[in-house]
């Protein structure tokens, strides 16, 4: 047994990218009002697969067609100004459309003029929008960039491929740098989330908020391993030792407190700063650990007896 389903999809996908690169060309609309190109709301291998067969088509064939970039884009935005001038059921798929197309041939959609359009089916996440123009403008069935609540800390994993932010809502996400894609949200804090670390082996990533506590994630499943209590006030700052073993925790009590990862357990408590204690960092060799304070010192303990060497 066999079918024809492939031959009739390629056909039809071809007889589309050809009419409708025709109809930019000429600046008769109807295919391009009528059909969504790509819907931005679909599966993320779906939407690629679409522009794969259906956007980098039409404008391979307009290139054919007027010989630059530069012309397509003035054909793209004279269909943009036809849509516009269309009642808001007639405008269709066009904006959106013409929108994804712009998108694809320029990378970015900065000051342009996307006024008083019924905008579908448009993907706009991960696009520079900066001075766009959206005034009086309908959006129906798009896709944006997920905003953040104010951002507090920030911290790259080791191998540089994700993000961690910490934020002002009491979450953390969790970023792929090169897809700019949202791997996940970890939700635990009761307020802001002051500071964030990946250990060493990129595996947890621990994570300290104005609760006054100390969360330890393990990175690839997103699971909260432990909470680690004891401060009486913010968190400021959390860094993991070299070997990723121990972590330290500093906060606006005026203490730090160094921790086993493995157990949660507390090993010792830090004391001498007058006021809030906001930063720590292990040296290299682990042996010492430094911390700053709002009360303008800086302290230096030696990690294995907790004693204060210098000030």
């Amino acid at each position: 047994m066999f079918t024809l389903h492939p031959v009739v999809m390629e056909y039809v996908a071809e007889h589309l990218v050809e009419q409708v690169a025709q109809e930019i060309t000429t600046g008769t609309l109807e295919l391009l009002l009528s059909h969504c190109l790509m819907k931005a709301q679909a599966k993320e291998y779906v939407r690629h697969a679409q522009a794969e067969l259906m956007l980098k088509p039409v404008l391979a064939r307009l290139l054919t067609l007027l010989k630059s970039e530069q012309v397509i884009e003035q054909r793209l935005l004279h269909a943009l100004a036809t849509v516009r001038s269309r009642s808001w059921e007639e405008q269709g798929y066009g904006g959106g459309n013409v929108i994804n197309l712009l998108s694809q041939l320029r990378g970015m959609l900065r000051a342009y003029d996307f006024s008083q359009l019924r905008i579908r089916q448009a993907y706009l996440a991960g696009v520079e929008l900066q001075e766009a123009n959206f005034g009086a403008s309908r959006f129906e069935q798009c896709v944006f960039s997920e905003t953040f609540s104010s951002i507090y800390s920030m911290a790259f994993s080791p191998d540089g491929q994700c993000l961690a932010v910490g934020s002002a809502n009491g979450e953390v996400g969790v970023w792929q740098v090169a897809r700019w894609k949202q791997l996940m949200i970890l939700s635990g804090h009761l307020g802001w989330v002051w500071s964030v670390a990946f250990s060493p082996d990129g595996a947890r990533l621990a994570s300290g908020g104005d609760d006054g506590t100390v969360k330890l994630w393990e990175v690839s499943s997103g699971q909260c391993l432990t909470t680690l209590q004891g401060h009486t006030d913010w968190i400021r700052s959390v860094a993991f030792s070299p070997a990723g073993a121990r972590l330290a925790s500093s906060s606006e009590d005026g203490t730090v407190r160094l921790w086993e990862v493995s157990t949660g357990q507390c090993l010792t408590t830090l004391q001498g700063h007058a006021l809030w204690s906001t930063s720590a960092s292990f040296s290299p060799d682990r042996s010492r650990l430094a911390a700053g304070s709002h009360d303008r010192t800086v302290k230096l303990w030696e990690v294995s007896t907790g004693k204060c060497g210098v000030t």
